[in-house]
């Protein structure tokens, strides 16, 4: 492992943001058709360089957890009224240890609603959306980083964590907006979205 390097975002309907530095890709999309049922997938952890996260050396700093899933079936009908929601997220992933050249965790990606019945109507809102990827320390005593925000529930992608002299984690998937990388210096990717049926 190599110092600086941003988590990868989890991947589950669209592809997580890849981290910042020498660091992978969000993992590959998967769970396509009616036959999987499951949440999203974590994002990947960030490289701790020193003696800094959890006082261990080469630690990890922990992605964001995936958004879980959530089954609905009535022999009638589903109605989501209007100012009512389901929100099945992905967490922001950690900021990286201030005193040291790290990297942050990759944001969790979406998961998963399956709503199944003879008539479902929605007026209210449905969300997937993956969390922010967490921020990247850049210099030794940076002053602290930031936390990639959580998916809500809207179309508004969640921020990847920013703080003074640090490397900003990428944005998590919204809607129809998807993730983006982590920058350079060690920022996590932000989450992928997840998936509705």
């Amino acid at each position: 492992m190599v110092s600086q390097a941003g988590g990868g975002g989890g991947s589950f309907g669209t592809i997580g943001g890849v981290g910042g530095g020498p660091s992978g890709a969000g993992g590959a999309t998967y769970g396509a058709g009616l036959s999987y049922f499951g949440g999203g997938s974590g994002g990947g952890n960030g490289y701790d360089s020193g003696m800094n996260w959890n006082g261990g050396v080469g630690d990890a700093v922990p992605g964001g957890a995936g958004g879980g899933a959530l089954q609905i079936t009535s022999a009638v009908s589903i109605i989501v009224e209007t100012g009512a929601g389901i929100n099945v997220g992905g967490a922001g992933g950690m900021g990286s240890c201030h005193d040291g050249l790290t990297g942050g965790g990759g944001g969790g990606s979406g998961g998963l609603v399956f709503l199944e019945a003879p008539a479902v109507t929605v007026n209210g809102s449905l969300a997937a959306n993956g969390g922010g990827g967490g921020s990247g320390s850049q210099s030794d005593g940076s002053g602290g980083t930031a936390p990639g925000e959580d998916a809500t529930l809207g179309v508004t992608p969640a921020l990847g964590g920013t703080h003074t002299d640090t490397a900003p984690g990428g944005n998590g998937a919204a809607g129809p907006t998807p993730a983006t990388n982590g920058s350079t210096g060690g920022g996590g990717g932000g989450g992928g979205g997840g998936q509705g049926r």
